[in-house]
């Protein structure tokens, strides 16, 4: 999660390559903004970058969302990202911990 000004947020998520020697290549292929609704995760923001394999990291945001005078908010990040090495893709879903944001104005 980032807050780029006060009230505004996206959900940043970012894969790497390790420094040794198997030298994956890595995508972020979605990423969420979620908020809790009564036990449920709904997306505020939702991202599929059209980007290709890259040979170090890849690092991915969703569009900012405001809180204006939105009720508290539960929040989380939740990215799914691959890699690739000698023709064999691994994928998982990474989700942060959830966070309150927004009191009401």
């Amino acid at each position: 999660m980032e807050m780029s000004s006060a009230g505004v947020f996206n959900a940043h998520a970012r894969v790497a390559d390790r420094d040794d020697n198997y030298n994956y290549s890595v995508r972020v292929v979605e990423v969420r903004l979620q908020y809790n609704y009564n036990g449920t995760w709904l997306n505020l923001r939702d991202e599929f970058p059209a980007d290709s394999w890259a040979s170090e990291q890849d690092v991915e945001r969703t569009n900012s969302w405001s809180c204006g005078s939105s009720a508290r908010k539960l929040v989380r990040a939740q990215a799914y990202v691959q890699w690739l090495r000698s023709g064999s893709v691994g994928a998982d879903w990474v989700t942060t911990n959830s966070v309150y944001i927004c009191p009401r104005s």
